[in-house]
């Protein structure tokens, strides 16, 4: 066969034959076009293509995972052809002459001009403690597409217990890789990680806490209301003890009207609201205001425990009725009346606060609840001043939260979704009862605990995998590879080989990797901040690239 272009990396071709070798004159290279293939042959993909080749610290090889040797591009070599590359890759276009690539390869191209080393402190990051960012970290962080800038603003925002990797996808891959891989750097990625997780509920209850105030529980707040209602009750007696007899005529005519027209249980009802207006054992009126106030006790009562609605409004009409007449016997009865509506107001908010987070079809819309929030600082009189139903609202609100949080708090992504809910109702109706400020704030900590937890989940649960398969392997019997010298007879020149660079560099290159896992892993559990070190000396990429190239033309004017 004629010599024809190379293959694309992990591609083979496939005959409709099913042909699965490689003919002679192919061989599988980097990336290349090809022209239109043989007939009868098309491109079939074996396995994704490495996108990039294998690289080394030191030494010129490599294992994958399979144990498998690869011959490997030492790291500073490949940064000696990446800079000698540059001036073919600004003239083709494939690297932009401005951007930050271009400026540390010419930082090496310059190095290698001059012969000698040009201080590159203008790209070197450093963290809080001085270290040097790793370069695998510094790759995830531009995948991640985070400006450096803005890493120490980002992690402030995550709060307490943020970390780098916390930041983004590919930085929570790193941190995942590292936990999976035996080491220093397993180790201090998932002891991290398990103690941020542990402290989680604490630090949660306290951010929530801060920015709405302490969790009251609903049935004590009911149990306080009680008992200012009981403190009302000698305010009631001290104001019929001084009224004037009552006529309820009026009342009694007004049952006599209504009640041959009614059926049911609301004729009855009314009934026996007639019969207790009479004296006991009497037809006669009982002129006594605190007889009167005894029948609307009783009216109450019945009003709570009907399940008719025709009842219920029978009731609350004759009820008005009364509320009237005892206000003008008794003297400071209205006033007495209306602080202790207030109150049952309130009992009835904590109950409707705990209801306002739910998408049920009884409860709150936003707009619902914005107008009960308005109406519940209107007071039931003048003479009682603020009311405190909004407040009560409000309270029952982060009843509910607290509720919510102290029974999800070891899954943090269901919490964020709890609270936030499927929509912005959730969001609307906190922003009524809280103000825009404190639930932004709630809402920056559901969604910093969320982007924690993934962190979390990521790495720890296939840490436990990757630790027992180690563990595995640390316990199982030695299998019986034949060594070097059983190869050489079997007459396998390649595996001897790959065996005697594994016996003499192998413990080298896996304390190597260690070592650059256990910093990398370092990083990735800091709260930062970065910084860089300040620019040493000015590498004018766009000059030098023009003298190297050789133009005419004069280099663009640097701004």
């Amino acid at each position: 066969m004629t010599d024809l272009p190379a293959l694309p990396a992990g591609f083979q071709l496939a005959s409709e034959d099913d042909v699965s070798e490689i003919p002679a004159g192919w061989q599988v290279t980097g990336q290349k076009a090809l022209p239109a293939l043989p007939p009868g042959f098309e491109l079939a993909e074996d396995q994704p293509a490495p996108s990039r080749a294998y690289h080394a610290q030191l030494l010129p090889g490599r294992k994958d995972e399979e144990g498998k040797l690869h011959w490997a591009l030492p790291g500073f070599v490949d940064e000696m052809l990446s800079a000698a590359a540059l001036p073919g890759d600004v003239y083709s276009g494939k690297v932009d002459v401005s951007s930050e690539e271009a400026r540390d390869r010419a930082i090496g191209l310059a190095g290698m001009v001059v012969g000698g080393n040009i201080p590159r402190a203008g790209a070197t990051l450093l963290d809080g403690a001085g270290r040097q960012i790793p370069r695998t970290v510094k790759r995830a962080i531009e995948r991640d597409q985070i400006p450096m800038a803005e890493i120490p603003a980002r992690i402030r925002d995550l709060g307490a217990g943020g970390v780098v990797a916390d930041l983004g996808a590919n930085l929570r891959d790193t941190a995942a890789a590292i936990a999976t891989t035996p080491g220093a750097g397993q180790q201090t990625v998932t002891n991290a990680l398990r103690a941020r997780q542990l402290a989680a509920p604490g630090r949660v209850t306290q951010q929530i806490d801060e920015i709405l105030g302490i969790a009251p529980v609903p049935s004590y707040l009911q149990r306080e209301i009680q008992g200012n209602q009981r403190a009302v009750g000698p305010l009631y007696d001290q104001a019929l003890a001084q009224a004037d007899p009552v006529d309820t005529a009026h009342i009694a005519q007004h049952l006599d009207d209504i009640i041959p027209e009614l059926r049911g249980p609301a004729q009855s009802a009314l009934q026996n609201v007639r019969a207790m207006l009479n004296a006991t054992g009497t037809d006669e009126l009982d002129p006594r205001a605190t007889t009167l106030f005894q029948v609307r006790r009783a009216i109450d009562g019945m009003t709570e425990s009907a399940n008719d609605g025709t009842v219920r409004t029978a009731l609350n009409q004759v009820r008005g009725r009364i509320d009237h007449a005892l206000g003008r016997a008794a003297p400071g009865f209205d006033e007495v009346d209306a602080r202790y509506r207030d109150l049952a107001r309130q009992r009835e908010a904590v109950d409707r606060g705990q209801t306002v987070l739910g998408n049920g079809r009884y409860d709150p819309r936003p707009a619902e609840l914005a107008d009960e929030a308005l109406a519940g600082t209107v007071p039931s009189s003048p003479v009682v001043g603020p009311a405190g139903v909004t407040h009560r609202l409000r309270q029952g609100a982060r009843a509910e939260i607290d509720r919510i949080v102290g029974t999800n708090l070891n899954d943090r992504a269901a919490l964020n979704s709890l609270l936030k809910g499927q929509s912005d109702w959730n969001y609307d109706r906190l922003v009524t009862l809280f103000g825009r400020e404190r639930t932004d704030q709630l809402y920056r900590v559901l969604e910093n605990e969320r982007a924690m937890a993934e962190t979390e989940n990521r790495a720890l649960a296939g840490s436990k995998t990757a630790a027992v398969r180690a563990a595995q392997e640390e316990v199982a019997p030695v299998g019986g590879r034949p060594g070097v010298v059983r190869s050489l007879m079997d007459l396998k020149p390649g595996t001897a080989t790959a065996e005697l660079i594994d016996a003499i560099f192998g413990g080298a290159m896996e304390n190597n990797t260690a070592r650059r896992n256990a910093e990398i892993a370092t990083i990735l559990m800091s709260p930062g901040p970065f910084q860089a070190l300040p620019r040493q000396s000015y590498i004018p990429v766009g000059e030098l690239m023009h003298a190297i190239m050789g133009g005419d033309e004069p280099p663009p004017a640097r701004r």
